[in-house]
């Protein structure tokens, strides 16, 4: 067997990728300076930096999803343009938009260096030890009320069921739906136990309602579609009766409880006293106006300075409204009508047969989430790492020459 050529550049981006995905949480909040680690996760520019040179060392031709995270790229500096111009000033929070916008570049040095390492693997490896050491801060603050590192400032984080981070939200997701399709492929210990630290994780630490239900879809439609595979074929494995005695049962129990926190207060009318729900729907009525005076650069990618003079023009008449909160919707407030475009090309390319591998159905369904309430298109590295991903799978078949 031939293995693929590695080049210098290959091996800088390799590690770079590793360095990357540590920024990118924070240093597992080992760092002793809460503004650093918060920095870090709330910022994107020692993030940037990584890709920027990664993208510079993978330079090639591109391909149609490639095309696509371009176009995603220039509609985010065109809007800072629009940002500067229109309002007049420049607003720190636009830099930050467009930085962001800007980490979509990495889905070409993954793309590139997935033909010489396993990425999932190397995602899943680091993901164990950012999760357990994040797990062991939380639960020892939920325990003593103190912090077992200064790495975070409890004061500026929410305390619901226990301390509340969600920094990680979206890459821990991620981690959810590989290891949740690689399970289910062949037998693999370091993608169960990344799974479930994972799930415990969204649950325990995320606590995020959104982000529970897209991890509860994701493994539940897996599930049931992997019995259903050998249903079908008359006979029945070991995982499918694990799954039918143990996962289903939760899965009846948690859409229960989805059916009771989400729909049940829309159906009797209760969502009126939720505050979640009174400022969404405030949120959509105020930006469905805002969106009218201008469908081709919305209000532009920023969330504007506390304080600032367009402060109610971001976030409304009480400056309770945010973009974020509103899923693709939010996206097209903030970007104008092409990310509109930009999500049904991405959706369309997506359906290829060159993309219908069954592992790849757990990405997609991340995608098509942000049509929900929280999108992935706020944060460029999330959707160019899906995206990479879902071509890595393209190139699964080939041999690695690097060891990770």
């Amino acid at each position: 067997m031939n293995l693929i050529d590695i080049t210098k550049r290959d091996k800088v981006n390799i590690l770079l990728f590793k360095l990357l995905l540590i920024v990118q949480y924070g240093f597992f909040l080992l760092i002793p300076i809460a503004q650093i680690s918060r920095g870090l996760a709330y910022t994107p520019w020692a993030s940037l930096l990584i890709v920027s040179v990664m993208w510079v060392n993978s330079l090639e031709r591109t391909d149609e999803l490639g095309i696509l995270v371009y176009f995603f790229v220039l509609v985010n500096v065109c809007s800072f343009i629009y940002v500067v111009v229109h309002y007049g000033y420049i607003d720190k929070t636009a830099f930050i938009g467009v930085g962001y916008g800007l980490l979509a570049l990495v889905y070409f040095p993954l793309r590139k260096i997935s033909k010489q390492i396993d990425i999932m693997r190397v995602m899943a490896f680091i993901n164990i030890m950012a999760v357990v050491i994040i797990l062991i801060q939380v639960l020892y603050f939920n325990i003593f009320g103190s912090t077992l590192i200064h790495s975070f400032d409890p004061a500026k984080l929410q305390i619901r069921n226990g301390l509340r981070i969600t920094y990680y939200d979206y890459i821990v997701l991620i981690n959810i739906a590989i290891s949740i399709g690689k399970i289910f492929e062949k037998k693999s210990f370091l993608n169960l136990l990344n799974l479930l630290l994972s799930i415990i994780y969204i649950f325990y630490v995320s606590q995020t309602r959104y982000i529970e239900v897209v991890a509860f879809i994701i493994i539940a439609i897996v599930g049931v579609m992997y019995v259903w595979k050998y249903l079908k074929n008359g006979y029945v494995t070991f995982l499918s009766v694990v799954i039918i005695f143990i996962i289903l049962p939760i899965s009846i129990i948690a859409i229960h409880t989805i059916y009771t926190a989400l729909i049940q207060p829309i159906i009797d009318g209760s969502y009126i006293n939720i505050g979640s729900y009174f400022a969404r729907l405030g949120e959509i009525e105020f930006y469905r106006d805002a969106l009218k005076n201008n469908l081709l650069f919305g209000l532009g990618n920023f969330s504007t300075s506390v304080g600032s003079m367009s402060w109610t023009t971001i976030h409304g008449p009480e400056g309770i409204f945010y973009t974020q909160d509103l899923g693709l919707f939010g996206d097209v407030v903030r970007l104008g009508i092409p990310m509109l475009l930009i999500f049904i090309l991405f959706v369309v390319f997506l359906n290829k047969k060159a993309y219908r591998k069954f592992s790849n159905l757990t990405l997609k369904l991340i995608i098509y989430s942000s049509i929900g309430t929280i999108s992935i298109f706020g944060n460029g590295f999330v959707l160019g790492l899906i995206l990479a991903l879902i071509v890595v799978d393209k190139n699964s078949r080939r041999n690695y020459s690097v060891e990770n």
